[in-house]
């Protein structure tokens, strides 16, 4: 009985314990909510007693700026009037106009009309044309009144000027006193409004001039000045008082359904009230934001509190959960749950001990890399990455048996291994199911993107007898396929080490190329096919080894753009190009048009702008003599960010240059959508000339250039017959070795020397540019 009383005692208190916690926890609950509550109310009321104190502010503001206006157009019309009854009505309103200083672009124009309303001097419109201001409010007005003060009309259509306007009047009298007419001031109504600032007003704020007859002078909501419309003034003025009142915001249906905070203000001078308006939602819009930041720490401590309610229930479980995270953490990739390299090499070990003992079958080990993923993270984001990643592990994934394993290596490399009953068929087998499997489009940030990848493969045990062996010839492999075009699979074979060795070679040579000064910029004159003149050159980039010789640009700028070298590369190409440019021009004392040509991964850089305006300006080099040369494939890798770069470029007054046309898309939608200045035919494309069919075609392509605007350079000229045939033709420039080869500097600058035939001729600089 002493038992089952305690064991009673133990779960009453043990309830009273639990009901104790759940209570408390509840109360914080109530106690946090009613913090944030009443922290909000009073956060509202501040934002909101500083949105009417800006308010307030602006619109006092705007009262300096509409009198000062006014009184501009005050101080005009009572000169104006002065110099006319002075001069007994024969004034010269040019010369007068002149002497009030009135050179602002809000004044259309200043007229005068006679006591029957005929404007008989105006500073604008067609004096042959009689017209007639009768009618007009601001003449009418002061037919019965013998006032001298300054009178705003509603905005109209002038008739002398045909635009929109706002009319300030002013009587005028003979020498007895009688009515001689008016005088007109003429403004834009927008000239009120201009001060209107979107930072301070957002968007679709108000800044607006309303006249006491319910009149608008001049309205703008946001970045548009609206047409001057009417509302009822004494409504408007009592909702007006009522929304600063109660601290509402206010909606006239007469200007459009948005409702706004606003602050009115008389203007003592003139019969005109001016106010200042910022919409409602933008106003509700902070006071979201910070609602929102109050709300988070209401639920995290909400959270907490909660947690404080569990954790004695959940705790056992979270320490068994965390010993198998920790687990899968230490086995698995945490972005894709692929398999990691641990794992993988724990997992090909036993395959190999296995396949050992039977001795029947092989194992493949591929290594899988996609291609030119660098560029989707560069372009996209590394969120859009993470997500394409996903995406290729769970396809690669359903490819394999279950007896195999894919996993993440790092990156953007995976790694495959599976038993291989037939060898190399089988193995073949799966890495076409595998490329396919990462042919089909992907969908990633909202666009469809394609990839590819390149599969490196060897076997158990032909390649390799452990998993060091076969991971590293495999990598090799991998290499092989990416350098064979990528989107391919490659066995190891033996000569591979070779070749990874010689590449591994200049890839390490040319990580010190440029701090060793092993690179040099050679020239080739680019010439005036019709006149036969030096117009420019090319700059084209040279690597000199001290070991290795003379290295081939096609051998080491691929390596330089996959392993990210090429973009310091350039830019020193792009500086030295520049600067030479610079001397060569002082040096001759004529203009020269240096083209450097630019990578796809220099164009995919948003600071290759900053590197091509610091290398003009250090050089002192005219923008418009830079021309910047890329390849087709190149703009469209990336069409948008191309597009975005490229005008960027333009607005340097740089000259950009389609370089290898005709060997690539040649789309006219491209040559449409980019701004090419100019199209450099491939020497491939003009070196199949003979015949007539090619000759129509390179001429359909230059008359094509033409209509666009566009000029034409011929690449690769080696004879006279091709010089002349592209002279016919119309073609605009030629390079090659039949006109000059690519030479150093130094060799370059004799060049120019001593060609009695090539002078130095001027090419055309952009607009406002000069040496």
């Amino acid at each position: 009985m002493i038992v089952g009383a305690n064991a009673r005692s133990f779960q009453r208190n043990s309830l009273i314990l639990l009901c104790t916690i759940i209570g408390f926890s509840l109360a914080l609950l109530v106690a946090i909510w009613l913090t944030i509550h009443a922290h909000l109310l009073r956060e509202r009321e501040r934002t909101m007693l500083a949105t009417f104190a800006g308010l307030d502010k602006i619109v006092r503001t705007y009262e300096k700026q509409t009198l000062l206006s006014l009184r501009q157009f005050d101080q005009v019309s009572k000169f104006l009037k002065y110099e006319y009854e002075q001069s007994n009505g024969s004034v010269d309103l040019g010369r007068t106009v002149q002497r009030a200083v009135l050179a602002s672009d809000a004044v259309i124009l200043a007229s005068i009309a006679n006591e029957h309303g005929d404007i008989v001097a105006a500073t604008a419109g067609n004096a042959s044309k009689p017209v007639n201001i009768r009618d007009r409010e601001h003449f009418r007005v002061h037919l019965g009144t013998n006032s001298d003060r300054l009178f705003i009309s509603a905005p109209v259509i002038g008739r002398v000027s045909g635009e929109e306007t706002l009319n300030m009047s002013r009587r005028l009298n003979h020498a007895d006193g009688s009515f001689a007419g008016v005088v007109v001031v003429s403004v834009k109504p927008s000239v009120l409004t201009d001060s209107y600032n979107e930072t301070d007003l957002g968007r679709e704020g108000m800044l607006s001039v309303l006249g006491k007859d319910g009149i608008y002078r001049a309205l703008r909501i946001g970045a548009a000045n609206r047409r001057s419309m009417k509302i009822d003034f004494d409504r408007f003025v009592a909702a007006q008082q009522d929304a600063a009142r109660r601290s509402a915001a206010l909606t006239l249906p007469e200007l459009d359904p948005v409702s706004r905070y606003s602050v009115m203000l008389n203007l003592k001078e003139y019969p005109l009230a001016i106010s200042a308006a910022i919409p409602e939602a933008d106003v509700m819009r902070q006071i979201g934001h910070e609602a929102d930041s109050e709300y988070r720490w209401g639920l995290l401590a909400s959270a907490l509190t909660l947690l404080f309610m569990l954790v004695a229930i959940t705790l056992a479980l979270k320490l068994n959960s965390r010993q198998r995270m920790m687990e899968r953490l230490a086995t698995h990739d945490r972005l894709t749950a692929l398999p990691n390299r641990s794992l993988l090499n724990s997992h090909l070990a036993r395959m190999i001990e296995r396949t050992e003992l039977r001795q029947e079958q092989a194992i493949a080990v591929m290594f899988i890399d996609l291609d030119r993923f660098k560029e989707v993270n560069d372009t996209l984001g590394h969120a859009a990455g993470d997500e394409l990643l996903s995406e290729a592990s769970r396809r690669l994934r359903r490819v394999v048996r279950d007896a195999d394993l894919v996993a993440r290596l790092g990156g953007d490399e995976f790694s495959a291994v599976a038993l291989c009953s037939h060898g190399r068929e089988s193995a073949s087998a799966l890495a076409e199911k595998l490329l396919a499997a990462l042919a089909a489009p992907f969908s990633v940030a909202g666009q469809e993107m394609f990839i590819s990848a390149s599969i490196g493969i060897s076997l158990f045990p032909s390649d390799g007898r452990d998993r060091e062996e076969l991971f590293k010839n495999a990598d090799t492999a991998m290499y092989q396929a990416k350098a064979a075009g990528r989107n391919r699979y490659a066995f190891f074979t033996p000569e591979m080490s070779m070749e990874m060795k010689a590449h591994l070679s200049v890839e390490q040579a040319l990580r010190r190329a440029l701090e060793r000064h092993e690179f040099e910029v050679h020239y080739q004159p680019r010439i005036d096919l019709r006149s036969m003149q030096i117009v420019g050159m090319e700059a084209l980039l040279r690597w000199n080894h001290p070991e290795l010789g003379r290295v081939p640009p096609m051998q080491f700028i691929p390596i330089a753009e996959e392993r990210g070298l090429i973009e310091p590369i350039g830019r020193w190409v792009l500086q030295e190009a520049c600067a030479r440019t610079r001397y060569f021009i002082d040096r001759f004392g004529r203009p020269l048009r240096v083209s450097v040509n630019i990578s796809a991964c220099q164009l995919q850089r948003f600071s290759l702008v900053g590197d091509v305006r610091a290398a003009l300006d250090a050089a002192g080099l005219p923008h418009g003599l830079l021309e910047l040369e890329l390849t087709e494939s190149a703009l469209v890798n990336d069409m948008e960010l191309s597009a975005r770069m490229l005008a960027q470029i333009k607005k340097l007054g740089i000259q950009i240059a389609l370089d290898d046309f005709g060997t690539g898309y040649s789309g006219l939608a491209y040559l449409q959508r980019f701004p090419i200045d100019v199209l450099k035919l491939d020497r491939s494309f003009i070196n199949q000339q003979e015949g007539a069919e090619s000759r129509k075609v390179i001429e359909a392509f230059i008359r094509l250039a033409h209509v666009l605007d566009l000029k034409v350079v011929a690449e690769g000229i080696e004879t006279a017959d091709t010089t002349s045939m592209l002279k016919g033709l119309g073609c605009d420039e030629g390079q090659g070795y039949f006109l000059g080869k690519p030479m150093p500097a130094a060799e370059f600058e004799r060049f120019l020397m001593q060609t009695p035939g090539l002078r130095c001729a001027a090419p055309a600089l952009a607009h406002g540019e000069a040496l």
